[in-house]
């Protein structure tokens, strides 16, 4: 390597780090441009590293470093984590998280009640989030960013197990070692899992797992860990049915059994008629009141003022639920059909229902990169930039932000994703 490329190298290393640790520790999401501007400096830089990066071992140790830069300050840009803290306190207590909205139990902790942002609903994370959450509040305390800092330990190992996991299935796959590069330096990833602390990264780690039981053909532990990635976050059920589809008689039912045992014994404690009223009550809240950088739901909205003149998500967000079900299921036998490898059919199937979703927030589209990266899919790259101008709407009073940049974001990643599908078919095609 001569001098010229090294000194190339360290300096796109140490700006990378720079704008990692700007926007983890010093920018608010309310200061849209400059976080916009450190961001995509961020991104500059990592593209230029995973393109140009042959080293795993630097790969793997510039990522680490741009994680634990995170641990010297509480998250930014989101304030889930407080939830998070708040409900391990009441399990600490020995109160049902499920059972109690934060409003009426203020006396808990007022100062991390004031930093809720769902003070009066009951809590939407599922069981096993909550035994971490407990783990937080029993070594932090009311040290805040100890208990922050605890789970952040939990979300850097399952970044690590991610990425080894990734570098295997490479080779399974007939990818290059070095997609690692393209996940675990990823700037969205690095700030929204560790940083931001969202528990897709949890999802990604037995995601990956489950894909590498799945190439040596193990379909227990396949099932157990995907019903792990459930009981993290819902949506990986989405898969089920692709993979009860592919694998049929013996091997399916043997997967899909151990799913549903691994999710129901997670979710047991919901198993009261009030833990599961609450539950219900938070999640239905989701599904038709909540609403943040949609597509397809977007141009519905936009429809329903048309016709309506009021936005029609209460009685609309049900029906496009079903929607997206049943695309599901299309695609789910179209995949089958067409032999797609098991990477490229979840990250379809996937892509499907955020499209049809009423709240796409960045960490959402998370799992879809390393699913792509083994599918030869790199557009999740691109929305994974794209996606950060979702954080241009906050400000001082609260949020707006301008169908404009909805638009830029979704024509430029279908854009993408269409440019990809024609050229593989070329090459296709071409033999």
């Amino acid at each position: 390597m001569t001098n010229h490329h090294q000194a190339s190298r360290i300096t796109s290393f140490l700006i990378y780090l720079i704008s990692i640790a700007t926007i983890g520790l010093s920018i608010e999401r309310d200061q849209s441009m400059i976080l916009f501007i450190a961001f995509f400096s961020s991104f500059f830089c990592y593209v230029w590293i995973a393109r140009l990066e042959q080293s795993i071992r630097w790969i793997i140790g510039l990522g680490i470093l741009a994680r634990l830069i995170l641990f010297f300050d509480l998250p930014h840009l989101s304030d889930d984590v407080f939830r998070f803290l708040w409900d391990g306190k009441l399990i600490a207590q020995g109160i049902n998280p499920f059972r109690l909205k934060p409003d009426e139990y203020i006396e808990l902790d007022p100062a991390l009640f004031a930093m809720l942002n769902s003070q009066s609903n009951y809590t939407v994370y599922p069981p096993l989030n909550q035994a971490l959450f407990w783990l937080a509040s029993f070594i932090g305390g009311d040290h805040y960013l100890l208990g922050t800092n605890v789970l952040r330990v939990l979300l850097q190992i399952a970044d690590i197990g991610s990425a080894f996991l990734l570098l295997n299935l490479s080779r399974y796959f007939n990818k290059s070692p070095l997609i690692v590069g393209w996940f675990f330096l990823n700037p969205l990833i690095v700030l929204e899992l560790v940083g931001n602390i969202h528990f897709e990264g949890f999802v990604i780690f037995f995601i990956l797992l489950m894909l590498s039981a799945l190439s040596k053909n193990q379909f227990l532990r396949s099932g157990v860990s995907l019903g792990l990635a459930a009981a993290s976050k819902l949506i990986p059920l989405i898969f089920l049915p692709y993979l009860a589809m592919k694998f049929r008689w013996r091997n399916g039912i043997i997967l899909s059994l151990a799913v549903l045992v691994v999710f129901s014994l997670s979710i047991f404690p919901l198993f009261s008629p009030e833990s599961f009223a609450g539950f219900k009550k938070s999640l239905m809240l989701y599904s038709n009141k909540f609403e943040f950088n949609a597509s397809i739901y977007y141009i519905i909205r936009e429809i329903g003022w048309i016709l309506k003149g009021y936005n029609p998500i209460e009685t609309w967000g049900p029906w496009l639920s079903v929607s997206t079900f049943i695309t599901i299921i299309f695609l789910s036998f179209y995949a089958v059909k067409k032999e797609w490898n098991i990477p490229q059919a979840m990250l379809w199937i996937l892509i499907a229902y955020l499209l049809m979703a009423t709240t796409v927030h960045p960490w959402y589209i998370l799992t879809l990169l390393p699913l792509g990266l083994l599918s030869g899919f790199y557009f999740p790259v691109l929305w994974s930039l794209m996606v950060f101008v979702s954080y241009m709407g906050y400000g001082k009073d609260g949020y707006e932000l301008s169908l404009i940049w909805i638009v830029v974001e979704y024509t430029a990643v279908i854009g993408m994703a269409g440019t990809e599908i024609f050229l593989k078919e070329q090459k296709r095609k071409n033999g």
